[in-house]
């Protein structure tokens, strides 16, 4: 047995992180949260020796571990839109109208969690807060309306696939039972 150091962080305007409410939509790319993670190791001086578990491949990266990881955002849409045709029109509505209508996607989204996400109940009270601080307590107090639909819509943007570069990790890679594999 080994010991190995873990540190569970919540990025930025996740869990127990800085929430940034005010700021504009333009701040949330993906280049920010890389250099929140770059920070992160630097603080620690790990930058050259880390396991991650994430969906990033950053540079002194040693072990990979692939969790729920599909290959292309277009097929982790696709197979949500598979998965909600079990459901109810009321949970399929409240999915498709996303932060347009916050109350109705909460509904949702928790009934999505139960059979496809966490299925604990009551929820772990670290993801309850993450639900809170973009729902509101009450979920009638939307924290991040417009910004959520901002960071959604740019993630939505990405293109692509990285089945052609898979053959290109060169690491000791854990992958659970779940991923998916197109």
């Amino acid at each position: 047995m080994t010991s190995i150091p873990i540190i569970l962080y919540d990025q930025l305007s996740n869990g127990h992180s800085t929430h940034l409410k005010e700021k504009p939509p333009m701040l949330w790319t993906i280049d920010l949260f890389i250099n929140e993670l770059i920070s992160l190791l630097e603080h620690f001086t790990i930058q050259d020796a880390f396991d991650l578990l994430s969906h990033l491949q950053p540079k002194g990266l040693r072990h990979l571990i692939l969790l729920d990881s599909l290959v292309a955002l277009s097929l982790w849409s696709k197979a949500n839109m598979q998965l909600l045709q079990e459901f109810p029109n009321e949970v399929q509505e409240g999915m498709g109208m996303e932060m347009k209508d916050p109350v109705k996607f909460y509904v949702a989204l928790k009934q999505f969690h139960v059979k496809h996400a966490c299925n604990i109940r009551p929820y772990l009270k670290e993801v309850q807060h993450s639900f809170n601080a973009i729902f509101g307590a009450d979920v009638t107090t939307v924290q991040f309306n417009g910004l959520l639909h901002h960071v959604n819509n740019n993630i939505k943007s990405i293109e692509g696939t990285i089945q052609p570069l898979i053959q290109n990790v060169n690491l000791t890679t854990f992958i659970d039972d779940l991923v998916q594999v197109v």
